[in-house]
């Protein structure tokens, strides 16, 4: 069944201004399924990882027909269609438009990219699953948007905090659509399973020169032990078949490439203190992540100590997909002193820092604000917003004038 997603609007208005539209998104987050809501008479062609080689000699044969719109799906297969598609465009006597998906982050297409006219082509990413699409709450206002514009506003507006399952169930099943009305444990294990084994054969083993593809599987669970963590390259060689630390940091950028995982890079600002330099990696759903760490059911979460990293790591994802809908841009970093002193995500608007920390619990205490406290004082002369505690509580308050309590499942009411 398909869930409306915030991006709709945000396609539509796209569409209604360029001849081009590229959406980009990890595999499986539901790219297909939203296009043909929104461009449902649009001609419809599919690539996959072994496209025909005809297509690969003749890219042109695929875009001769007189359609007004043409979707391609997996661009990433034949990028020799782009510039094909640029001068289809410039052809003043043809009003056509083409909208194209991919795996891979633009990054990955922008020497192609780059030669468009910058008004005829539009980039968007599409995010995994956010809690208001998962409950069916699309037309939801955006908390993040109004924490940035107003932070101590947040606690006056009418809000809900919702959802019909656990948090452990929602960590443990991740939030890619396709697990949205999977019921068994077994039905939703088997999915996460297939989807690793789908992403490594039809996309990084098809597009990318793995010389070791058991290790790079072993890599891959390797890099799930540290979710939410710093960055420990020699603890995932070491579970790798001992791989080199070049080949470690060949195989992440892939990871981020085909958008399974980033990293959040540490703060940077001047300080006298001892302040961590490494990066924070994310697998971008919890549920890959849990499938990764072999974690069978929701309740070992709790039993193999991995609740509160699986937590962090989706209100990171949440918020790096809030902010997709944001039109600002915005930079994340995170801040680990050398006491272990923490602030999880920091966003960065500008001059404009915003501190946010989550915490699994149900109770705010003075101690759960101690890092953004902390934080407060190392750089009171920057332009520091009122701060924000993600946690499991259900309502949504001023902790202190610069501290805002929210429910990690808050829905804004209009």
């Amino acid at each position: 069944m398909y869930k409306s997603r915030y991006l709709e609007k945000r396609l539509r208005h796209a569409a209604n201004s360029h001849k081009v539209l590229i959406l980009s998104g990890a595999k499986g987050t539901g790219k297909h399924s939203i296009l043909k809501k929104i461009f449902p008479d649009a001609d419809d062609v599919t690539l996959l990882h072994n496209t025909d080689k005809y297509y690969k000699r003749n890219p042109e044969s695929l875009v001769m027909g007189n359609e007004l719109s043409m979707v391609i799906h997996n661009i990433q297969f034949l990028p020799e269609l782009l510039p094909i598609i640029r001068e289809k465009i410039r052809d003043s006597h043809q009003n056509k438009q083409f909208i194209l998906t991919t795996t891979q982050s633009p990054d990955s297409l922008q020497e192609e990219i780059d030669k468009f006219i910058p008004d005829d082509i539009a980039i968007i990413k599409m995010p995994h699953m956010t809690i208001d699409e998962t409950e069916n709450y699309p037309e939801a206002k955006n908390w993040l948007q109004l924490y940035l514009e107003n932070p101590s506003s947040l606690p006056t507006r009418k809000y809900k905090v919702t959802t019909t399952k656990n948090l452990e169930e929602i960590l443990w099943k991740g939030t890619l659509p396709g697990v949205a009305e999977l019921k068994s444990h077994k039905q939703v294990h088997n999915f996460l399973l297939k989807y690793i084994k789908t992403v490594l054969r039809e996309d990084i083993f098809a597009l990318e020169k793995i010389r070791f593809p058991r290790s790079f599987a072993k890599f891959m669970m390797a890099t799930a032990h540290l979710n939410a963590k710093d960055m420990n390259r020699a603890y995932i060689s070491r579970n790798a078949d001992n791989v080199s630390q070049e080949v470690i940091r060949k195989w992440l950028k892939i990871l981020d490439k085909f958008q399974q995982w980033y990293e959040v890079p540490p703060f940077k600002a001047e300080t006298s203190r001892r302040i961590s330099t490494k990066s924070k990696g994310v697998y971008a759903d919890t549920g890959v992540a849990c499938c990764l760490h072999e974690v069978k059911s929701p309740e070992e979460l709790k039993t193999l100590g991995l609740i509160e990293n699986m937590f962090n790591a989706y209100c990171i994802n949440e918020i790096m997909a809030l902010t997709k809908m944001s039109p600002y841009k915005v930079n994340y970093s995170h801040w680990l002193t050398s006491s272990n002193t923490k602030v999880d995500l920091i966003l960065q608007i500008g001059e404009r820092i915003y501190p946010i920390v989550f915490q699994y619990t149900k109770e705010i205490t003075r101690y759960h604000a101690s890092g953004i406290n902390s934080f407060f004082k190392t750089y009171a002369d920057l332009d520091l917003m009122p701060a924000a505690i993600i946690y499991l509580g259900d309502k949504c308050y001023n902790v202190s004038k610069d501290i805002v309590a929210i429910p990690w499942n808050i829905v804004l009411e209009s």
